[in-house]
């Protein structure tokens, strides 16, 4: 919908969206992909998810005759690298915190469930108090990224947290993390966190490579450097298998087994 508004597509149709001076085209999707690589900075497999998405719909509006023609259909999908997640370093992790909680207490709250939960900042956003169960975050299918209802575990530290500011004791209907509109309550915007945590990493000239996400990447750092189980993490990162929370923990640099390295024996 913000691609939409942005591009002042919000009352085009459907046959219009598809074809453009009465030719089939995929110049919309296109300013789409742009939208997400530019404006949301959002990585290339991402963009890649969401074109297969776009094309997957279409595909099925065209066999329903809804639609004449796939605009996302012939386009190529982007070259996707072996990437990397960066989290914060001891000290950045330290600085981070102590001029978060000093300066903005809805934004530390809100970075702590990423760090503990590794929930995604979007999925964040719509979280409700009664979401918050005993020792547990329900995930509702309707904000989960794999469309499925989750849950993850709500550690210690968190909910001393949670307990200290009181979450627990407002109407389970509430949202987290709110603003108001015309008298009711409603999400914080998409980019209302980004752009002020953006603003205290530049602030605090931390690594430009960080993000939000770095959160939830330092949050599994320092659970891998305590001995946390994989398999737990695997269950707090909501991923299908171990194979694919290796994959994550070796993004992060964290693939290396140090009790095996120290058993290399001295020539």
């Amino acid at each position: 919908m913000n691609f939409l508004h942005h591009e002042k597509l919000t009352d085009i149709s459907l046959h219009d969206f598809c074809f453009y001076n009465d030719k089939g085209t995929k110049r919309n999707v296109l300013l789409y992909r742009d939208y997400l690589l530019k404006s949301k900075d959002v990585s290339a497999r991402t963009v890649n998810n969401q074109i297969t998405l776009i094309c997957s719909l279409f595909s099925e509006l065209v066999q329903r005759e809804i639609a004449e023609f796939n605009p996302a259909s012939s386009i190529v999908k982007l070259k996707v690298k072996d990437g990397r997640n960066f989290a914060f370093s001891a000290d950045e992790k330290r600085k981070l915190i102590n001029y978060i909680q000093e300066h903005d207490k809805e934004l530390y709250v809100f970075v702590n469930f990423l760090y503990y939960t590794y929930i995604r900042p979007d999925e964040l956003r719509f979280l409700r108090v009664k979401d918050l169960r005993t020792n547990q975050l329900y995930i509702d299918s309707g904000i989960s990224k794999n469309n499925n209802s989750e849950f993850a575990m709500i550690p210690e530290h968190l909910e001393e947290l949670i307990e200290k500011y009181e979450i627990r004791k407002r109407h389970g209907d509430s949202f987290l993390f709110f603003s108001v509109k015309k008298g009711l309550q409603v999400p914080r915007s998409e980019n209302y966190f980004y752009q002020k945590h953006r603003a205290i990493l530049n602030l605090l000239e931390i690594d430009k490579r960080c993000t939000m996400y770095s959160w939830k990447h330092t949050g599994v750092c320092d659970a891998h450097d305590a001995n946390i189980p994989i398999d737990y993490l695997r269950q707090q990162l909501r991923h299908k298998d171990l194979t694919t929370t290796q994959k994550y923990l070796k993004s992060l640099g964290k693939n290396l087994n140090m009790t095996i390295i120290k058993r290399f024996p001295k020539l």
